[in-house]
């Protein structure tokens, strides 16, 4: 967001909190050097919206922008990539890999922890929605004045202003951004790693180091870090000379972007084979736009927890099935729900490719994206001649009809009906025709979004009357050039019901552990409290310590967080839920993690098993001593 972009002076108590960001010189040719590069220009860029943990697509200047960014980088060989977990970042970083002439296929890893930051209700708003009323609470005159107050202030303010209580803290987002870098930097002991990221996640660290900025953070920029022994080293700050050395390279190849021998993009089309295929399609789950009753077309937001156990149980209901294919819009909450599925799924190949289609994306709602839709609905109603959706239903009008009279005026931005349609044809005719091609029979696994299923069932006959419900199945059989469907069992909940039954979720109120003794043991020699309870229950924060792994507690997810050599464990509390990077786990037969009670309400115990394990450390345990190996 631009006022808080311009927002870059951090105050010094960051480096007393964040110690290990002190600035020291490293050897040339040593440790890790970091990329960070902000993502290319998005729609609510352009729209001026407010966009944190809520995402829109790049536009074709955001494109643009990364593959300029990407040819002055070429030469740069890169030995590991990572993004945060939203589209926008992770197509730039998508991008530039596609034009590295020096970097193989090296996996693109996305961080949660990357994202920008959290701005809770006012996610989607025009941006003086959220900084105007900060401004007006700190007595500001206007935004420049605004600019004059600590960072912190300004955060800690606008987080006052949410009274739902979901829009990060100062302290919040710092916390999880420098545990992001801190994934990143110790993925690696050498080499070049690309990581892009969002302007005030960059804009944060520069500060932190002890950079300035001079503005906002421009899109497609070029930071740089050094990371040796545990130590960073600021380089240049917001360079855009390799993006200027991209568009050179384009303007002297007649205007088009310069691909490395070999990653040029095919538009070839799959050659259908003669197989039957049956699609699952299944519709992502709940998201906080969802929850709030906002316009979400290519715009995208997270799933919430509701979410994320909706698509559980329909993965759990899907358990046995085995996919062949695994196919997803390129929107994060699509990859997210496929993520989840694949997670509780005992039949699928874990080497079988996940493909990601533009050609799948929801309705673009153009200038609408990120609204509420109380106040676009009228306008849709309106446009396409109804009163209400029941009215649209008893006349027999296409919700498509009504977005599609809005399309008519090109101020909008709005899809057009027709535009829409084809791309989702072309999306589910590249499905079948890969999918057919593989043998006599093949299943692929389709996770998508409510309008584009809606498409598709109109294209088998099929009126779309009611919202597909999240997490529902739509199964869908290919053979011999034709669709088919079940008439009598279109929309199956059955899936998720049945799953809900198998659901491992486990959950107690804190203070399990009140009235059990803690004792002492040691781990490399350490001590650490730990309790027995159904084993041994350490405590995360002395655990983690005394092996070298970094721990914080993150309020929003109420989760304790352990980061070690490049891993990731979140461990949820008073839960038996977990997740080792973006893979989530149960725990069978305890808790994964359980929070003391009273003044230590936020201390976490975890099974030292666990812990260790899923961060990769090999141990013995002897007694009340754990070695490692």
């Amino acid at each position: 967001m631009k006022p808080l972009r311009r927002i870059l002076p951090l105050i010094l108590a960051i480096s007393l909190i964040f110690g290990n960001l002190a600035v020291v010189p490293a050897a040339e040719d040593e440790g890790v050097t970091i990329y960070l590069i902000r993502h290319g220009k998005t729609l609510f860029n352009t729209l001026s919206k407010v966009q944190g943990f809520i995402d829109s697509p790049l536009t074709d200047v955001g494109i643009a922008g990364a593959q300029d960014t990407g040819m002055g980088l070429s030469d740069v060989k890169f030995d590991a990539a990572f993004s945060s977990d939203r589209g926008r970042a992770a197509e730039t970083a998508s991008i530039i890999l596609s034009l590295n002439a020096k970097t193989g296929d090296i996996p693109l890893t996305q961080l949660m922890d990357l994202r920008e930051i959290n701005y809770g209700k006012y996610e989607g708003d025009p941006n003086m929605a959220l900084w105007g009323g900060v401004a007006k609470q700190l007595g500001a005159a206007d935004m420049n004045e605004l600019y004059t107050h600590p960072l912190k202030e300004i955060m800690d303010t606008a987080a006052s202003l949410d009274e739902t209580g979901a829009m990060e803290t100062f302290d919040e987002s710092m916390s999880r951004i420098l545990r992001g870098l801190e994934i990143v930097a110790t993925s690696r002991d050498s080499g070049n790693v690309l990581c892009v990221a969002h302007g005030n996640v960059i804009g944060n660290i520069v500060s932190a180091l002890g950079g300035s900025l001079a503005g906002e953070v421009p899109n497609a920029s070029v930071t740089i870090l050094k990371y040796k022994d545990g130590k960073y080293e600021l380089g240049k700050v917001a360079d855009e000379s390799e993006n200027e050395a991209g568009k050179a390279k384009r303007e002297a190849n007649g205007g088009t972007p310069v691909y490395p021998e070999g990653k040029a993009q095919s538009t070839e089309a799959p050659q259908a084979g003669d197989g039957k295929v049956t699609l699952y399609v299944v519709r992502h789950g709940r998201t906080t736009l969802n929850e709030a009753g906002r316009m979400q077309g290519i715009a995208d937001a997270p799933l919430t927890e509701a979410g994320v156990m909706g698509a559980i149980n329909t993965g759990l209901g899907l358990k046995d099935v085995k996919f062949d294919g695994i196919y997803s819009s390129d929107l994060g909450r699509t990859i997210e729900t496929i993520n989840l599925l694949l997670s509780v799924n005992s039949a699928t190949d874990a080497s079988v490719s996940r493909t990601q289609l533009k050609d799948f994306r929801e309705y673009n709602f153009g200038i609408y994206e990120g609204d509420p839709q109380e106040s676009v609905y009228p306008i849709l109603f309106k446009a396409g001649g109804v009163s209400s959706l029941e009215d649209m239903v008893e006349k027999g009008v296409s919700i498509f009809d009504l977005y599609d009279a809005v399309s008519k005026d090109p101020e909008t931005l709005v899809e057009s009906a027709s535009s829409f349609r084809e791309r989702v044809s072309a999306g589910f005719k590249r499905v079948t025709a890969e999918m057919s091609s593989k043998g006599t029979e093949a299943t692929a696994l389709v996770v998508i979004h409510g309008l584009v299923m809606g498409a598709l069932l109109e294209e088998l006959g099929v009126a779309m009357t009611a919202e597909i419900p999240n997490a529902a199945v739509v199964k869908v059989i290919y053979e011999n050039g034709e669709f088919s469907i079940d008439a009598d069992n279109i929309i199956d909940l059955s899936y998720n019901t049945e799953g809900a039954k198998l659901n491992p979720l486990k959950s107690e109120a804190p203070g399990v552990l009140d009235g059990l003794s803690p004792k002492t043991i040691t781990v490399n020699g350490k001590p650490v409290v730990a309790y027995e309870k159904d084993g041994l229950y350490a405590s995360v924060r002395d655990l983690s310590e005394a092996v070298g792994a970094s721990v914080s507690w993150d309020n929003a997810s109420q989760s304790a967080i352990v980061v070690y050599h490049g891993k990731r464990l979140a461990l949820k509390a008073n839960t038996n839920q977990y997740y080792v990077g973006e893979t989530i786990h149960f725990i069978d037969g305890a808790l994964s993690t359980v929070n003391a009670s009273g003044e230590q309400k936020d201390r976490s115990f975890a099974p030292a098993d666990l812990i260790l394990g899923a961060l990769g450390i090999k141990h013995q345990i002897f007694g009340d001593a754990i070695e490692l190996e």
